[in-house]
């Protein structure tokens, strides 16, 4: 299971799964080996801009329509599923805060990565206090998008990180989420990026954009893999 020196070495127990765990989906969430002893929070992940922030005792497992969980509650364990989108954990070692990100194209050029970090503050976070771990997605040479696409990014901040190669259009996503994490003040040091593309590592990390070449693919509907982290007790 991937794991982020950051994050390890804060001692916040977290992690992402792979193709050697199930699918994570709404219904079956982590396997039971990984949950523990902790209380396991889904989103209905619509891929839009709204962050929210979890509150003692008004908690379900499955929450509406959201693209981003905040909590300061003990033995939360926050999950989101991906599978081509950018998987993004935070952790204030300070405050005592956490937060996971499902990071599509759609959420972070909407400003998911804005509302999360205001959430934190919200919670008494100082953004320079925040760990960054940022997992399996689909990286910028095999993330071709439509021109259509390009029309709805006009000129927004995020129109430079729009690349045409060969006659394609292509966006990378990794240097978007970078760009908005310094923006709201998350020192670069602090930020650990795995490395890895989902579209190249498909056996391993699932790739919707693969699978939509090839529905065999995964032997049915694409599956997806897991981000959690837990806040220590």
């Amino acid at each position: 299971m991937l794991t982020f020196s950051n994050l390890t070495s804060a001692g916040v127990y977290h992690g992402i799964t792979d193709s050697s765990h199930p699918s994570v989906t709404e219904k079956d969430g982590l396997p039971n080996e990984l949950v523990k002893d902790n209380f396991p929070i889904q989103m209905e992940q619509v891929h839009d801009s709204l962050a929210m922030i979890l509150i003692e005792g008004e908690n379900e497992k499955m929450t509406e329509g959201a693209d981003a969980l905040i909590s300061n509650i003990s033995k939360h364990l926050l999950i989101i599923r991906t599978a081509d989108c950018v998987p993004i954990l935070m952790y204030d070692p300070t405050k005592k805060n956490i937060a996971v990100i499902h990071g599509g194209r759609k959420s972070i050029t909407w400003g998911i990565i804005k509302q999360t970090v205001d959430s934190l503050k919200i919670l008494g976070s100082n953004p320079e206090d925040i760990l960054v771990g940022i997992g399996p997605h689909i990286r910028a040479k095999n993330h071709e998008i439509k021109e259509s696409i390009v029309q709805q990014i006009g000129d927004s901040i995020y129109k430079k990180f729009v690349q045409h190669r060969d006659d394609k259009i292509y966006f990378d996503l990794t240097e978007a989420v970078f760009a908005d994490l310094i923006e709201e003040n998350i020192l670069l040091h602090h930020i650990e990026d795995c490395g890895i593309d989902t579209y190249e590592k498909y056996e391993k990390y699932f790739s919707y954009r693969k699978w939509s070449q090839d529905q065999k693919l995964y032997g049915g509907e694409c599956p997806r893999f897991g981000s959690f982290i837990v806040l220590p007790e």
